[in-house]
């Protein structure tokens, strides 16, 4: 004879419907939260990277391709906020993403009168980091950052010695 075994019922995802993300995901948090935001054009480039299948340029992802991601994938997981500002589509990060990418900054809308720093900000970082496999980019944001960091200490200890290439770009 054989025995009917009675099927468990499946156990759904607590996340349910909401895309996870990768890798490469997560690298291109990283990499927007530091730099504060990008528009969808850079935006194929920088998902061209890790392309995750063909594409007709190389190192390009398609507008459409973009598109897919942000609003497919992005937007739904919670993980990006989007709008068209001054005529392009600029993407920025959530609070969420910015903690999935372990980044210590705060969440906003780029100001429209800083779009054009970012944008150009952005191609320059593209351009090394294609032309250069070696270094590392220190963006904007860290900067500043570190340069709050090191007034912080100065108060609290004041005879801290700095020295002085990094007193020329952190203080």
């Amino acid at each position: 004879g054989c025995s009917m075994q009675e099927q468990q019922p499946r156990q759904h995802r607590s996340d349910a419907g909401i895309p996870r993300m990768q890798e490469r995901d997560i690298n291109a948090f990283r990499w927007i939260g530091e730099q504060g935001a990008i528009n969808t054009d850079a935006l194929q480039d920088l998902l061209g990277r890790q392309p995750g299948g063909a594409t007709k340029e190389e190192e390009r992802l398609s507008k459409t391709r973009v598109r897919h991601i942000v609003e497919d994938r992005w937007e739904p997981a919670g993980m990006v906020y989007s709008d068209t500002i001054l005529g392009k589509k600029w993407v920025w990060l959530t609070k969420r993403a910015l903690h999935r990418a372990d980044l210590p900054f705060a969440s906003h809308r780029p100001a429209d009168i800083n779009l054009n720093h970012i944008h150009h900000s952005n191609r320059v970082r593209l351009d090394l980091e294609a032309a250069y496999e070696i270094g590392q980019w220190e963006s904007e944001r860290m900067i500043e950052r570190s340069k709050r960091e090191w007034k912080i200490r100065k108060k609290e200890r004041p005879g801290t010695y700095i020295i002085n290439q990094y007193r020329m770009w952190h203080m």
